[in-house]
């Protein structure tokens, strides 16, 4: 791997910054919104509690695996993450 080394689901370069690691969560992360859009989207029939377990179970997980390791890393990383779940809470919300 030219980014880094992977070790145990984190990805690891040099100076630790986490970025190649944060964007492969964002990724994966997006690629799960895709596929429950019919299911979480705005024109959804399904309530927001279920929604919300939705997320909990399938995509916060993703998000959150081996945090306390890279939770130090730049702010900036950090932001790509918390943009993805804004967008995912304003979509279950149907919020603009």
């Amino acid at each position: 791997m030219e980014n880094g080394t992977k070790y145990l689901g984190v990805t690891l370069e040099k100076g630790l910054t986490y970025k190649s690691h944060i964007t492969e969560v964002k990724n994966k992360v997006t690629a799960v919104n895709k596929k429950l859009y019919y299911v979480m989207g705005e024109n959804s029939k399904l309530f927001l509690r279920n929604k919300l377990l939705l997320y909990k179970t399938l995509m916060r997980p993703i998000m959150s695996y081996a945090s306390l390791v890279w939770g130090a890393a730049a702010k900036t990383n950090i932001n790509k993450l918390e943009t993805s779940q804004n967008k995912i809470a304003r979509q279950v919300r149907k919020a603009p």
